[in-house]
């Protein structure tokens, strides 16, 4: 981590100041206003009296550690979170039916308040909070999973919101400090303990630079809640009001993952899919309102703010995948009655590229005649090697690839190829994709051409997204009709929007989704956060940086 210190100093200088009270904190607002105006659209007739008004037992876990005392802006955090929790506690109590309980914690959990429709209950202890001690954060979640089983109430969601400003690095049973990857675990473990008891899901918000968002962010989504990571504890008033929507509806969550082995069933050595769509569509008649929901980082979906009622979750298969979950049919059926949380509707894919034709000799109308065979599709049999993810380091480090990201987060990658004649002519083109070789570190697979064009001898260049177009080194002989392997060849990155070129205009891109120390100040979809991950580790941090710095050196593409 040596390298990245001083780059880490001057992003943190960047990335933390105004631009986020004056940016992202109005974008909360507006994605909360958002979903109310699309909660409205979405009732009808017969639903409008149910719809947003669906009970829950909700526990709240807010961190009392020591950290929570920092100063964070005019207050400290534990004096935002306090402000936060209250309006959070009233907007709750407006309907009648919705209990609220309260677990604290710091190197131990108390629970403050049992599950309860008396608010002052729950507010008096929220106010008396002070902060001290060390994260134990399995400890809290264990207090709020024996609450809620103690107030199960039929056809009521369980719901806990929990909010830390560190890292876990305490565990039950213990006097001293463990490490947060023990920690952590810890925490996970109890976490899916209580969502598989009694389907609790956990909203998440992690406060400051400290947390671990990582592990923050797979706490919420393996139980079908959210995570939030506000800029700053101010923020936390529009979150808070955000969640209580969420819970007063119905839901539907899962992930997209890689069905390597293809038996319809997720594997802990699969891989979850980022950037994949999934649809809910309401009813079945023609002109249905459907909705379009794309997984994050963590390959994972979260669809909110459904009112009663019948829909069809589908997915979009991409091109040379093959869905193997579900099937016969290819979807779920989700009825939402009394604002259920529906979890664990996963989807299922396996990498399955169309197979190469195969030449077949040509009929011959006389034994004297000698057969012909009938050109197949040309196909190149490609070897990429991006830099800093497998075994490729950067341009100026070829080989060196120790700090390289081994696990990318998206198996395929797109290409384009341009064939030139020697003297510099285009003569046929083509898009394709190749897959990622964990055991070589590189990408290979057959990219079709378009035909027209004779065997022979050419320049290729080729051009992956989001890194810049290289020549592949020597000339290549290729024989129309075949499949001809090609030299491998690697790829500079930092080509964030794709023109070809390293600049300022890439480098504001990637400053813009840059979350290492805080919230993206301007990143404006998932998209755009995947284009800046120069590294395909879905976090936009200083090892993104510091590669571009190395990468800008070498422009334009050729």
């Amino acid at each position: 981590m040596k390298r990245f210190r001083e780059k880490r100093k001057m992003i943190s200088l960047t990335l933390v100041g105004v631009a986020y009270l004056l940016i992202v904190i109005p974008l909360i607002v507006s994605n909360v206003q958002k979903e109310q105006t699309t909660n409205s659209s979405a009732d009808t007739t017969a639903q409008s009296q149910v719809c947003g008004a669906a009970p829950s037992n909700t526990m709240l876990i807010i961190d009392r550690s020591g950290s929570m005392a920092d100063s964070d802006g005019t207050a400290t955090k534990i004096a935002n979170a306090i402000t936060a929790a209250d309006n959070f506690v009233d907007l709750t109590a407006k309907n009648i039916q919705n209990e609220l309980g309260l677990v604290s914690f710091s190197t131990t959990a108390t629970t403050d308040s049992s599950l309860t429709t008396n608010v002052e209950s729950v507010k008096t202890p929220i106010n008396a909070l002070k902060a001290s001690g060390s994260t134990c954060t399995q400890c809290a979640i264990d207090a709020a999973n024996k609450a809620i089983a103690s107030g199960q109430r039929s056809n009521v969601k369980n719901v806990v919101v929990l909010l830390t400003d560190g890292l876990a690095n305490y565990v039950e049973g213990t006097n001293k400090e463990v490490s947060p990857a023990t920690a952590e675990q810890a925490a996970l473990t109890a976490a899916a303990n209580g969502h598989k008891a009694n389907g609790t899901i956990f909203f998440v918000i992690g406060v400051g630079s400290d947390v671990n968002q990582t592990f923050l962010q797979q706490l919420a989504t393996s139980t079908g809640g959210q995570y939030y990571f506000p800029p700053s504890s101010q923020s936390l008033d529009a979150i808070y009001a955000q969640i209580s929507q969420i819970i007063a509806q119905g839901s539907v969550s899962g992930f997209v993952f890689n069905d390597a082995n293809k038996n319809g069933q997720f594997d802990t050595n699969e891989q979850k899919l980022s950037g994949w769509q999934v649809q809910i569509t309401q009813g079945t008649a023609t002109g249905a309102a459907t909705q379009t929901f794309t997984t994050d980082s963590t390959g994972s979906f979260m669809i909110p703010n459904l009112c009663n009622g019948t829909y069809t979750l589908t997915e979009t298969t991409k091109s040379g995948w093959q869905e193997t979950v579900p099937t016969n049919p290819n979807s779920y059926t989700i009825n939402i009655t009394a604002g259920n949380a529906l979890t664990d509707k996963d989807f299922g894919n396996i990498f399955a590229p169309a197979p190469t034709p195969t030449n077949t000799p040509t009929p011959t109308p006389t034994p004297t005649l000698t057969p012909t065979p009938t050109p197949g599709k040309t196909m190149m049999n490609m070897t990429v090697y991006l830099d800093d993810i497998g075994s490729r380091g950067d341009n100026r480090n070829p080989t060196e690839s120790s700090f390289s990201n081994k696990n990318p987060q998206h198996p395929t990658i797109d290409v384009d190829i341009s064939i030139f004649t020697l003297g510099n002519q285009l003569i046929a083109s083509g898009p394709g994709t190749v897959m990622y070789n964990s055991a070589a570190g590189d990408y290979t697979g057959n990219v079709p051409i378009s035909l027209g064009f004779p065997s022979g001898q050419y320049v290729i260049k080729v051009k992956a997204d989001t890194h810049l177009r290289k020549q592949i080194e020597g000339i290549q002989t290729i024989t129309a009709g075949t499949v001809n392997t090609i030299t491998p060849v690697s790829q500079v990155a930092g080509d964030i929007n794709n023109d070809n070129v390293l600049n300022i205009l890439d480098y504001n891109l990637l400053l813009g989704c840059y979350s290492d120390l805080a919230l993206a100040v301007n990143c404006p979809n998932l998209n755009a956060k995947v284009d800046a991950d120069l590294n395909d580790d879905s976090a936009v941090n200083q090892v993104d940086y510091n590669l571009f710095l190395r990468e800008i050196a070498t422009q334009p593409g050729q």
